[in-house]
């Protein structure tokens, strides 16, 4: 009998882990139409994430919106109590273009995170690639990776707030959103 009840917990869990998980939520096409949609986090085959949007549409067909092919600014939705707002980040060194997630949208500057994983046997590291939005649309990304030059980046969108630029050349890569969220409160 436990063996029975066993086998058919493996099976409901395994079964579950397959189910598919749509939210409501909405995307901003390049066009700047913006359209309520259901958004795909997880499930069989492909899911959302930072190279693509998947959405359903309302007949049950799966559509995706690749990020390199820039048909999609925006998209965003809620989950579990939370917000999560994404936006289209064109990198142009080093790391792949795609969508980073908003963590500070301030009134000076608008802050977007991405978690980069690198693998170097044995160890696998995360950091944090961040992009800063002004509200003109001028942007940077910082990248903290290994060697990355998010200081250098950092500069140029500060180049117009001397005080911003002395503060920042004291502070550390893990600061970056702190630093931010300052900047946000002074007027």
């Amino acid at each position: 009998m436990k063996s029975i009840l066993l086998v058919t917990l493996i099976f409901c869990l395994s079964y579950t882990t397959k189910a598919d998980v749509l939210v409501d939520g909405y995307m901003v096409l390049t066009g700047q139409d913006t359209a309520a949609c259901k958004i795909k986090l997880a499930g069989k085959k492909k899911v959302t994430g930072y190279y693509m949007l998947v959405i359903v549409t309302e007949d049950g067909q799966e559509k995706i919106y690749n990020a390199e092919d820039k048909l999609v600014q925006a998209y965003g939705f809620e989950y579990l109590g939370m917000k999560y707002d994404y936006r289209f980040v064109e990198i142009f060194k080093t790391y792949k273009s795609g969508f980073f997630r908003l963590i500070d949208d301030g009134k000076n500057y608008k802050l977007y995170v991405n978690m980069i994983s690198d693998y170097s046997y044995p160890v696998a590291t995360t950091e944090a690639h961040y992009a800063v939005f002004k509200p003109n649309g001028e942007y940077v990304d910082l990248t903290t990776f290994k060697l990355g030059n998010w200081r250098k980046n950092l500069r140029i969108i500060l180049s117009d707030n001397p005080d911003a630029l002395k503060a920042m050349e004291s502070i550390s890569s893990k600061e970056i959103p702190d630093f931010i969220k300052s900047l946000n409160k002074t007027e």
